[in-house]
């Protein structure tokens, strides 16, 4: 049995929330050092929403929440390059945080089940 691309998407997106909820420091060390501790709180609540979204889209393969999931992930990149440009101490994390749901966004569009015919 095959995954299909909407539950190999979601799948990876509840993986990634679930390391962000049950180890946030240990990724934050990675993107920015030892010194990120305050952030703990904000890679938690990104780790819940990415848990939360990819079991819905693993789960429901509808259309609907795909997309809404790839908007969601569009939002996300775009405020992360804001936030990137205007903070240089968190740069890295949100350059990171922007690729991530970058690629989240354009592969939720090609993970949308196509019909049957």
């Amino acid at each position: 049995m095959s995954l299909a691309r909407h539950q190999m998407l979601g799948a990876a997106q509840a993986c990634v929330g679930l390391v962000l909820l049950a180890r946030p420091q240990a990724a934050l060390n990675e993107l920015t050092g030892p010194d990120a501790r305050s952030a703990r709180w904000i890679a938690r609540i990104l780790g819940a929403r990415l848990s939360v979204q990819g079991s819905a889209v693993a789960l429901s393969g509808s259309p609907v929440v795909i997309d809404v999931g790839g908007a969601v992930d569009a939002i996300h990149a775009a405020s992360m390059l804001l936030i990137a440009a205007r903070s240089p101490r968190w740069r890295r994390p949100t350059l990171a945080s922007a690729a991530f749901a970058g690629a989240g966004a354009v592969a939720s569009r090609h993970a949308v089940p196509e019909p049957r015919r």
